[in-house]
């Protein structure tokens, strides 16, 4: 195409804005040269300064800051067909973590060969047409997809449930559609300790700390099986108890942080002491006690819980026998 005057122009971004639009302001080569813009002009307007570089074969059409999702789309149309935005990418575009990685994560087909690019990586996948949410944009794969693909990227068992834990906190999935996507994949890292856990999160486990507790305190000591963020209410608000050992009267908190600030201190302290005048005893453990000593804790809840009638007895484990 000849040089281009100002209302040619003009019709050119009438033409393109809606796709531009959509895409964060990137377009490819390839979608240029169908709407009849050669790659002289996309050059031109490189060199000027008014567009700037993406991935190979795209480019960004402002010279202002470059946002991550311009990023995700310049990813995308540099991948080409059926690529999709996968990972630790698409965990923050489905919001289960907060900020935005550093290197864009997609997937592909794995017939196809897409080069990694500084900041961009590809995975290939087999099952990348069933991996992806149905008219999601930009391309992405499902929730559920999501958090497995992460998880089985994990070394750890507590970062495999921090996963999955997190992702059914903050109510984007369940246990029961992650069980559904578990099914469909032959091959799946940690597929025991995920089916486990999503057991555990049924039940009412909501963090790596109450995994843990249930997993080192009370199933490898034997202790009562608890009811866990039972509601209630207090003072018109409605609250939710870790762990109830509710036939006996105890209560145990999980405490996350090692230190709360004063306005929380203050609520639990209140909160124990309704619970006090219930008739209740309530134990409160950190992390540091769940990880460092949870054959303590276990022995102090049994000691409790048979003061208040429990005619249980409680195992040692293997730690135990260690110590």
């Amino acid at each position: 195409m000849k040089s281009m005057n100002l209302a040619a122009i003009r019709q050119l971004y009438r033409t393109l804005d809606e796709l531009l639009r959509e895409q964060e302001r990137v377009i490819s080569r390839k979608q240029l040269l169908a709407a009849g813009v050669s790659y002289k002009y996309a050059i031109m307007r490189l060199q000027s300064g008014r567009w700037q570089p993406g991935f190979p074969g795209t480019y960004v059409t402002h010279n202002g800051d470059v946002s991550y999702l311009a990023r995700v789309w310049s990813a995308l149309l540099y991948a080409g067909d059926g690529a999709m935005v996968s990972h630790e990418t698409a965990a923050f575009l489905h919001e289960l973590v907060d900020r935005a990685p550093r290197d864009v994560h997609v997937t592909v087909p794995s017939r196809r060969r897409v080069d990694d690019q500084p900041g961009l990586v590809v995975h290939l996948s087999s099952r990348a047409p069933e991996q992806e949410q149905f008219m999601s944009i930009p391309p992405r794969t499902t929730v559920e997809e999501t958090v497995l693909d992460i998880a089985a990227k994990k070394k750890r068992a507590e970062h495999v449930v921090g996963v999955l834990t997190n992702a059914c906190q903050r109510r984007k999935t369940a246990p029961v559609r992650l069980r559904a996507a578990l099914a469909l994949r032959k091959k799946m890292p940690h597929r025991a300790l995920i089916d486990e856990t999503l057991i555990a999160i049924a039940e009412g486990v909501h963090s790596v700390l109450e995994w843990r507790y249930r997993r080192d305190v009370e199933q490898c000591h034997e202790l009562p099986k608890p009811t866990r963020q039972r509601p209630r209410r207090r003072d018109g608000k409605r609250e939710f108890l870790d762990v109830g050992y509710e036939e006996y009267g105890v209560i145990v908190e999980l405490d996350g942080e090692e230190y709360h600030d004063s306005k929380q201190r203050a609520r639990d302290r209140a909160r124990d002491r309704a619970a006090a005048v219930r008739g209740e005893v309530t134990l409160r453990y950190t992390w540091r006690d769940i990880v460092l000593r949870p054959c303590e804790v276990a022995a102090e809840i049994a000691a409790v819980l048979k003061t208040r009638g429990w005619k249980g007895e409680l195992r040692s484990c293997r730690r135990c026998r260690r110590h």
